[in-house]
């Protein structure tokens, strides 16, 4: 799936999840929204006592931030939901100028930016590029065109610029973390594919297996001990319960044609009824429990392995994309700077720290001293750049380390636990805050950025806690549920795949053996007599080849006809005919009949070498040098069919008093 796609209809475990937990982050970030807005108005509230008509804005602002909260709560990420929201976040841009005090208009601490903000992150979230870069582009152009309508003003105005900037840079650093860790959700899904494929496959091949033995035993114990018994003079058939023969003495009177009669009827009444069953897998349910079992610890693995490396390499993407976006301050804003080489040596410290710390976090995750050491440079970072700023550059743009900080404590949150984070997210919140407080004093306008800031400082490390925390919880679960589906669609593909087996079988033995016996249950045939018994005997031994997986079934109809001259069919099979040729195939079992026709007793040995390009038939028989020269032989060669079915050689010889037929065909 390419990074900038929208969520496919039909999504995979992984993708689901990673959006479930991503509804959960929004929701928290959209809650967080609606609180920084309620701050700022507290923050400006005698400004907002004066003005009491603008009161109205941030009031529906909040309740719309619930509404859009609950939505995404029971829905997910929605891209209908957004797009109404850009479409009333455009007019709220360029017309909230009105409803701010003046000295924050054009800000990033006032409510309307704030609002306006969550609603272009959460966008680009579910939107693709092709629609989010316009729409969010759009409201960042009508929150400047606002400022510049009403014109900034205070004792430090703000910059729309800087804010339309900053505002680009959160909503594409936002949606490139979050579109990586959903390509390794969708990397994820292709690795539960294939575990589920092999699972299914595996069931499949259980069932089938389970049941051919089934169906194999059922016809050992009824057709082929019925047909036996009728080939033995009608001697005691088997015991139609237990699959061990009864002893029964060469001196044991004819069992009754009516017995007979009934035996044969309860074999065809077996049969139907296990054909009529659905596929079983009780014959080994500590067997499938423990590959249900082993599927869902795998699943389990997969799910796990995506989330925590997408949500590692999202990281890294925000890491280099947040710090990348901190040098226009620490480099345009020079010159407000009492010592403008430190933000700088600073910067570029912490871009080493980076690149050291982004290879460590993707492959294995920090250490306790790694933690600290990043922690300590924050704090570090926040000290030594919020020293060197003046008046209230200290609580904005110009003091980028208190948001640069951030991927610090995000580096910290992702692989580290949830204390060291906020630990040392409150100890930058504190040095920022005194720092403040020494240069400009607990004024509104101060205490607004600062509050504005401190909240983009929390935000990022307190979302990574929570999605990975829900990614953690949410991996068992999808893993049960993996599992579950998988094992019931497996379950269904079997019971359809042993359905087929069974109507296959099921023609073999209703072409050849079934109407033999239902003739005799019906009383069309009689069983004493000896053309019956010959018949018997002859589908007796059919199916016992067939059971011991040594028939050709392309052959079949001519070893039939051989043993039922007296002839010993003995088969040996390494593979079969199914890719011959119709055409190719019937010259086989032609041209093995014609030259089995001329003996009249003896042991026969036929073996088959199936291949996909080749195929190999051998016949060795006891025969006079008269009946092998008889053996009709095709040239060398010889094209069948237009050169579409390959070509066929056949080549008979003479070997120690036995005939040898050799039958090659290839493509």
């Amino acid at each position: 799936m390419p990074p900038d796609a929208p969520p496919p209809d039909r999504k995979g475990f992984a993708v689901a999840s990673h959006g479930v937990v991503m509804a959960r982050a929004a929701v928290l970030f959209r809650v967080l929204i609606g609180v920084l807005s309620l701050a700022q108005v507290a923050i400006w509230w005698s400004w907002t006592w004066a003005h009491p008509w603008t009161l109205a804005g941030p009031l529906a602002a909040a309740g719309w931030t619930v509404i859009v909260a609950v939505l995404l709560a029971r829905n997910g990420l929605d891209p209908r939901i957004s797009s109404l929201e850009l479409a009333f976040a455009g007019p709220l841009a360029c017309f909230g100028a009105l409803l701010v005090p003046p000295a924050t208009v054009g800000d990033a601490s006032n409510w309307v930016y704030v609002t306006v903000g969550g609603v272009t992150v959460t966008a680009a979230w579910c939107l693709p590029v092709r629609a989010a870069v316009p729409a969010v582009a759009s409201v960042a152009a009508a929150y400047w065109a606002g400022a510049a309508m009403v014109g900034p003003s205070g004792p430090a105005p703000g910059v729309p610029v800087r804010s339309v900037v900053l505002l680009a840079v959160i909503t594409t650093v936002w949606a490139l973390a979050v579109r990586t860790c959903r390509a390794h959700a969708a990397d994820a899904d292709i690795d539960l594919v294939a575990a589920v494929r092999r699972y299914r496959i595996a069931t499949i091949t259980q069932s089938r297996t389970q049941d051919r033995r089934e169906q194999e035993r059922i016809v050992h114990d009824t057709l082929v001990n019925t047909l036996t018994g009728i080939a033995m003079n009608g001697a005691q058939p088997l015991d139609p319960v237990t699959p061990t023969p009864t002893p029964t003495p060469t001196a044991t009177a004819p069992v009754p044609t009516a017995d007979i009669r009934n035996r044969c009827a309860d074999d065809l009444a077996v049969l139907e009824t296990f054909l009529a069953r659905g596929a079983s897998r009780d014959g080994t349910p500590a067997a499938a429990a423990a590959a249900r079992a082993a599927l869902a610890h795998d699943s389990g693995r997969l799910i796990r392995t995506g989330h925590e490396t997408g949500l590692a390499r999202g990281v890294a993407v925000f890491i280099v994309c947040w710090h990348a976006a901190m040098a226009l301050p620490a480099v345009t804003m020079a010159q407000t700077y009492r010592w403008p080489l430190v933000s700088l040596v600073v910067w570029l410290g912490l871009a080493a720290l980076a690149v050291r710390t982004v290879p460590a976090m993707i492959r294995r995750g920090l250490r306790g001293r790694e933690s600290a050491g990043l922690l300590g440079a924050a704090a570090l970072a926040e000290l030594l750049v919020g020293l060197t700023c003046r008046g209230y550059n200290v609580v904005g743009f110009a003091n980028w380390a208190l948001l640069g900080a951030g991927w610090l404590l995000v580096a910290t949150a992702v692989s580290r636990p949830t204390r060291e984070a906020l630990l040392g997210a409150t100890t930058v919140t504190v040095l920022a805050t005194v720092l403040a407080l020494r240069e400009v004093g607990p004024v509104p306008l101060a205490l607004a950025r600062l509050v504005a800031v401190t909240w983009g400082l929390w935000v990022p490390a307190l979302a990574v806690t929570v999605i990975r925390r829900a990614m953690a919880a949410a991996g068992p679960t999808v893993a049960r549920t993996v599992a579950t589906e998988a094992d019931r669609s497996a379950l269904e593909v079997a019971a359809a795949a042993v359905r087929a087996d069974r109507a296959r079988r099921w023609d073999i033995l209703a072409t050849r053996t079934l109407p033999l016996v239902r003739a005799i249950a019906d009383g069309l045939l009689d069983p004493a007599d000896e053309a019956v018994r010959s018949r018997c005997a002859a589908q007796a031994a059919t199916l016992r080849r067939m059971l011991a997986g040594t028939t050709a079934t392309d052959l079949e109809h001519v070893i039939a006809s051989a043993e039922r001259r007296g002839l010993r069919v003995e088969t040996q099979l390494a593979g079969d005919l199914r890719d011959v040729p119709a055409q190719a195939r019937s010259a086989i079992a032609r041209i093995v009949d014609e030259s089995l026709a001329s003996v009249a007793t003896g042991r026969v040995l036929l073996t088959v070498l199936g291949g996909t390009d080749e195929a190999q038939v051998f016949v060795s028989f006891p025969a006079p040098v008269q009946a092998v020269q008889a053996i009709p032989i095709i040239d060398p060669g010889c094209h069948l069919d237009g050169n579409q079915d390959g070509h066929l050689d056949a080549l008979a010889d003479m070997v120690d008093g036995r005939g040898s037929l050799e039958l090659r065909w290839s493509r």
